[in-house]
């Protein structure tokens, strides 16, 4: 049993300190993720390749890149300052509990940091290298419940909607873009506006990865005794279990191997107008394929006291190497257009994942983003987002940007703004850049 608790011990740890999508960055984060047709230099190969084939002569140079986030589904600031140190009333716990949905609390969590000077773009080629750290967890509402209120004599408590991953990799991206030459194709083609394609391919290092597999946990109290019915599968790789610690994945070489692809288009339909498609994680996985092991640990008893509680057994407590597993990638619909007003710049993405996973969701994304230079070098950024698996959200951004300079930051909100936010996005990134 101590062994799947150091496992879930770590596994939870890792929320505090640290989620999936986009590679987000300060600019992209400000507009609200509505950044497909606006990502330039290095930043295109997460978003949409196509867009460095827009320029026949910059380079851009990673100095600083840093974002990190983290969400619930239940609680805000607000509120969480509201109960730090006060004795819970009935109505307090009432008011905690009819926040957390019935399917439980959900925890997001995302970190990424883009290494400085090995990413870069030249010309219409760029290489970037990233770090990245995708947490999520679900807790059973019913958790809370026993924890504020007590055991009810006879009622079955149910903590089966727990659940929880966490991935963390290395990506090194290179990509192209061009403006393709569709005039010369055919004639028809003659009185199209602009059509810029790219491509980009992702080579993936997988440093660590936990999983819950499969979770099942019952207990119910009655007048002389209770009953525990739990059992979990938890799947790792880079974790030894017989030294119950994770292994540096630097001296292993990693713990597994994957690889993505994208391809974009870009198209500046008028001098206001412009339009993006990116089709992302094309034949995307990752294999992880060292040190992978299985946990497997079943409990039961139904003479469970206060008293006896230390001393309940479990009934199999089971850990062992397996050959790997393969984690999907899926693939990501992603639309962009942007209009152009004056001094102010307009924006609106709409992304689409087919499958849920750490990386996309099955529910769309709409997201919306403005961009206004007061003066030259200072920009104003904001943006609005929805849908993706994710909370609503709010975007505000600025930073300093000249010719050769740029640096950047970003914070969003999830749900409402400020006080009564429900998680919050930080990003700060610094570049140089020549033409």
């Amino acid at each position: 049993m101590k062994k799947i608790t150091v496992i879930i011990g770590i596994f939870l740890f890792s929320l505090s300190s640290l989620y999936a999508g986009n590679f987000g960055n300060p600019k992209s984060i400000a507009l609200g993720d509505a950044y497909l047709t606006q990502a330039t230099g290095f930043y295109s190969l997460d978003w949409n390749p196509a867009n460095l084939g827009l320029v026949d002569n910059y380079v851009s140079i990673n100095l600083l890149h840093f974002n990190t986030s983290l969400s619930n589904n239940s609680f805000n600031i607000s509120f969480y300052n509201n109960l730090m140190g006060k004795k819970l009333s009935e109505d307090d716990k009432k008011d905690i509990l009819d926040r957390i949905p019935d399917d439980g609390l959900e925890l997001i969590g995302n970190s990424a940091v883009n290494i400085p000077v090995a990413t870069f773009s030249v010309w219409k080629l760029a290489l970037s290298q990233n770090i990245h750290i995708l947490t999520s967890a679900n807790f059973s509402k019913e958790l809370f419940d026993i924890a504020l209120n007590g055991n009810e004599i006879g009622r079955v408590y149910d903590f089966s909607e727990s659940d929880g991953e966490v991935t963390g990799f290395l990506e090194a991206k290179i990509g192209y873009g061009e403006l393709l030459p569709l005039s010369h194709i055919s004639p028809a083609f003659e009185n199209l506006p602009p059509i810029y394609g790219g491509i980009s391919f992702g080579s993936i290092l997988g440093l660590a990865h936990a999983e819950v597999v499969e979770a099942k946990s019952k207990v119910a109290v009655y007048d002389s005794a209770g009953t525990l019915d739990a059992s979990a599968i938890l799947r790792t790789a880079g974790y030894n279990s017989e030294d119950e610690e994770f292994l540096n994945p630097l001296d292993e070489g990693g713990h597994g191997t994957g690889h993505r692809m994208s391809i974009g288009f870009y198209s500046p339909i008028s001098e206001k107008i412009s339009v993006g498609l990116a089709l992302n994680n094309l034949f995307g996985k990752i294999k992880w394929n060292k040190n992978c092991e299985e946990h497997i640990v079943s409990i039961y008893t139904d003479t469970l006291t206060i008293q006896n509680i230390e001393d309940v057994e479990t009934e199999n407590d089971t850990s062992y190497a397996i050959d790997g597993f393969t984690q999907k990638i899926p693939f990501e619909l992603h639309l962009g257009g942007s209009y152009k007003y004056n001094e102010f710049l307009f924006m609106l993405d709409y992304v689409q994942g087919f499958k849920e996973s750490a990386f996309t969701s099955s529910k769309p994304k709409i997201s919306l983003g403005a961009e206004y230079f007061a003066v030259g070098w200072l920009p104003v950024r904001t943006g609005f987002g929805f849908g993706g698996g994710k909370p609503a959200h709010f975007s505000l951004g600025s930073g300093l940007e000249f010719s050769n300079f740029e640096f950047n930051w970003a914070i969003r909100n999830y749900y409402s703004l400020f006080n009564f936010s429900k998680g919050v996005d930080f990003a700060i990134g610094m570049l140089l850049k020549f033409n």
